[in-house]
This record gives structure tokens, sequence and C-alpha cells, in this order.
């Protein structure tokens, strides 16, 4: 999901001519248990980053051609996290939003629980970075038992993810 929406901002910047060529960066760090998605995409406004960001199956996508379907996905990242961090600048201003999935399940629920997201006149290049920081265990609601969340080391063992294509250029 974080990458399918990587993939469209750099696709939309492509096609509305302010890139000639995108640059997705991923990051996974077993031991800080995080994962990153950078790219230099259209980027978000604050706006779009507080709504179609933070809803389930919301969006708005700039490309012709986007990738993904309804981003029922994008659940297990917003709530299912330890940490969310996404960074992001369009149009020279950047918002910045620094929360936790409990946070943001508390603000789906009770409408007056408020996320912050902070902003400033930045005048950097456009593009996101989302980082999550994954929890070290999950308790498995169907049983009430507490289950460790491994995270895997090396990726690139992953045959799928070698010949995805949406690793082309």
């Amino acid at each position: 999901e974080m990458l399918q929406n990587s993939f469209d901002a750099v696709k939309g910047a492509i096609e509305k001519g302010k890139l000639s060529a995108g640059k997705i960066d991923i990051t996974a760090d077993a031991l800080a248990r995080t994962i990153a998605v950078k790219d230099n995409g259209l980027g978000m406004s604050a706006d779009v980053l507080a709504n179609q960001f933070l809803q389930l199956a919301g969006t708005s996508k700039e490309s012709e051609r986007s990738s993904g379907g309804l981003g029922i996905a994008k659940g297990l990242f917003l709530y299912g996290n330890q940490s969310i961090v996404v960074t992001t600048t369009r149009d020279g201003v950047t918002s910045i939003l620094d929360t936790t999935g409990t946070e943001l399940m508390e603000a789906a629920n009770d409408p007056t629980k408020q996320i912050n997201i902070n902003t400033e006149k930045t005048g950097k290049e456009s593009g996101t970075t989302v980082t999550v920081t994954t929890p070290e265990n999950y308790v498995d609601p169907t049983t009430g038992e507490t289950i460790k969340i491994d995270i895997p080391e090396y990726y690139a063992n992953y045959e799928v993810l070698k010949y995805s294509p949406m690793f082309a250029n």
C-alpha cells in the first residue's frame, strides 16, 4: 500500500511534467522495527494528509493510471503500528504527522480527538516519506494470546519482490 501510494505520486508528477524520472526508496530496519518509503512525487497538502490519507478507502491520486484498489490495506499500517511519521512536501509547504496507531484509532472513534499535523513553508522539493514502526507483538483477539511479530532482516531473498512490475523504471 505504501509503495503503491508512492508509485502513483511519482506517476502523477511525471504526467504533470514536474519530473522526468521518479525515485522511490524503501528502507527496512529489523533492529529498529521500521519500514520507510520515500518518494519524490507530488507530495500531499495538509488537508489531504489529514483527510484522505487517514481514511480507509480514502484517496486523492492524481495519476491517470493509478495502481492499487480501495486502499483497505492502509488500515494495517495506520492502525497496527507502534508509531507512524509522515513528512510530505507539496508546493513548498511541508506537513508532518507524528502519531501512533492507538491515537489514530481513538480519533477515528471519537471526533473530539484531533490528530495534530504541523505545517511549515519550507520551499523544499515535493515528495513524501512514510516511516512505520511495528510493535514487538500483538494480541490475537480470538485467543487473547500475545504473539511476537518477527521481522526478516533481508528482503531481497523474496523472489516475488525481485520481479514485481512496481520496480520498473
